[in-house]
């Protein structure tokens, strides 16, 4: 649909007058995808700091992660998940303490000897020749 000159005026101070683009879509009854179209055409901004409002200060979990606090811990303080805080963090491009379970991967040095005391801990078999043959050749790769 194409929208003329004097509807693109109206869209223009519509939002100008401080309507957000879903008001203005609401207002003169067009999609707000057509709404954000007719002002960038018109070559006018977008307002910033628009949608949601964040639940969490960014300061506040930066402050916490130079404390040494893993993601985890920081949500837990904050009452948020720790995916959000890791979101934040990436945005405030912060690398992680990274603690837990990620910190160790790639070191499978003791992984076979591991296994094989879990399996003998817990009453299971020890591994057959094949698995045997795979957990070597891994291990030869991995030492390499």
């Amino acid at each position: 649909m194409m929208i003329s000159g004097l509807k693109r005026q109206e869209i223009a101070n519509v939002y100008l007058a401080g309507a957000s683009i879903t008001q203005v879509a609401q207002i003169t009854g067009i999609s707000r995808g057509a709404v954000q179209r007719a002002l960038k055409a018109l070559g006018i901004p977008r307002r910033k700091g628009c949608g949601r409002p964040r639940k969490h200060p960014l300061s506040r979990i930066a402050e916490l992660h130079a404390t040494g606090a893993t993601q985890a811990e920081i949500g837990e303080q904050l009452g948020i998940h720790h995916t959000t805080v890791g979101y934040a963090l990436g945005k405030l491009g912060v690398p992680s303490n990274k603690r837990g379970r990620r910190q160790n991967r790639g070191n499978w040095t003791n992984y076979a000897s591991y296994r094989e005391e879990w399996r003998a801990k817990n009453g299971l078999k020890p591994l057959c020749p094949v698995e045997r043959m795979v957990q070597v050749a891994f291990q030869e790769r991995i030492s390499a």
